[in-house]
């Protein structure tokens, strides 16, 4: 004989799978509507500097503007202070892919975060 759960159980675990699937269904929407794509393809952190690169291309499913994205990336230490921040131009367009690389010389850098300003 298997084990039954009580409607209480069942109820408890019915909302907790409502609420991952509603949590995965909005940040799938949030990923969707976004103009740009960018892909992380190398952090490389030591012990003085610092090197990001990646690219970044226009999504297809929205109405995205073509042009030099200027993206700007905070580099971290290990407490989440900004050690530096660096600023590049990357062109983008419906047929070319931008890339980039971002490099940054500092003591102790370990993380980065990033955002992207459309033209």
């Amino acid at each position: 004989a298997t084990p039954r759960l009580s409607g209480a159980a069942t109820d408890s675990l019915f909302r907790i799978e409502k609420a991952y699937t509603d949590s995965a269904v909005l940040a799938n929407g949030r990923k969707d509507s976004l103009i740009v794509r960018v892909q992380l393809t190398d952090f490389t952190p030591s012990k003085d500097k610092a090197v990001l690169q990646g690219s970044m291309s226009l999504a297809t499913s929205v109405n995205a503007p073509e042009g030099e994205y200027t993206l700007k990336v905070d580099f971290m230490d290990a407490k989440g202070g900004v050690v530096i921040a660096k600023e590049t131009k990357v062109a983008v367009t419906a047929q070319r892919v931008g890339r980039f690389k971002v490099e940054a010389a500092g003591i102790n850098i370990a993380a980065f975060r990033y955002s992207i300003a459309a033209p």
